[in-house]
């Protein structure tokens, strides 16, 4: 699946996700268009595990496109996988307009 999330007119992130039709039973039939995969997989799919990867990249020329952005621009990538009971579920990739995004991470000494 592939779709760009706006905040209204402007796209703000463009979500790329596969989905194991193995593990999320249902998933093939179901209409995408009315209700969010994420939203979908959260209500219908429990998961046990996940991992992120984050990194900065430069969009390509259809990322570029689908985000209204140039080719070359920079971007926050997220990508994702969920598993459960050892079996991959989903494989998310968020990407988003690296001027608009950033991660704060705040630290204090254990006590």
């Amino acid at each position: 699946l592939r779709g760009v999330h706006f905040a209204g007119a402007q796209p703000f992130c463009l979500e790329t996700r596969l989905i194991n039709p193995q593990e999320a039973e249902g998933a093939l039939e179901q209409d995408f268009a009315k209700v969010p995969p994420g939203r979908w997989l959260l209500a219908t799919v429990p998961w046990g595990a996940a991992k992120h990867r984050i990194r900065a990249i430069h969009a390509s020329s259809d990322d570029a496109r689908a985000l209204k952005i140039s080719k070359g621009d920079a971007c926050l990538e997220i990508a994702r996988r969920t598993e459960a009971a050892g079996a991959w579920v989903t494989w998310v990739r968020l990407l988003y307009p690296g001027d608009s995004r950033q991660i704060v991470a705040d630290f204090k000494p254990s006590s």
